[in-house]
């Protein structure tokens, strides 16, 4: 695990089963992109109880999304083209004004591809940030024009 990868799920509250298994996947995923993985997300959210709860994890490098859906309990893994092909994005918040994530933030990202491929992205609270941060890295620049 690169240092980077290691201090963003430690910020988020990952266990250390969980970074283990991000590392796992992570070596599936650099086996089967022929790009270098340069970004890292963990979609989460807040059950009513208050817990959190993370659901699936995403790498991105210039010209693909990865996804690993369910990535604790199941091996669901896919790849699609990002490169030049985002038609569309959607965002809903709460709590949450894009400079820094608060304990009740929240922040939801729609991206429509190419081919009616989708994705859906969810962050609670520190990790409304780092989401924030993928929009802006590799969704936004990645418009189709």
């Amino acid at each position: 695990m690169t240092l980077q990868l290691g201090e963003y799920l430690l910020s988020i509250g990952l266990t250390q089963t969980a970074r283990g298994r991000v590392d796992q996947i992570h070596a599936f995923y650099r086996e089967v992109c022929p790009d270098d993985i340069t970004g890292v997300f963990v979609t989460d959210f807040v059950t009513e109880e208050g817990l959190r709860e993370y659901q699936n994890l995403w790498f991105f490098s210039d010209r693909f999304c990865m996804e690993a859906t369910q990535f604790m309990s199941r091996d669901w893994f896919d790849m699609a083209l990002l490169k030049n092909a985002v038609v569309r994005w959607a965002i809903k918040k709460q709590n949450y004004d894009f400079e820094q994530a608060r304990e009740t933030s929240r922040l939801h990202i729609e991206v429509g591809l190419l081919h009616n491929v989708s994705g859906s992205f969810s962050a609670s609270r520190e990790n409304c940030d780092y989401l924030r941060d993928v929009l802006l890295r590799h969704i936004v620049p990645n418009m189709r024009s």
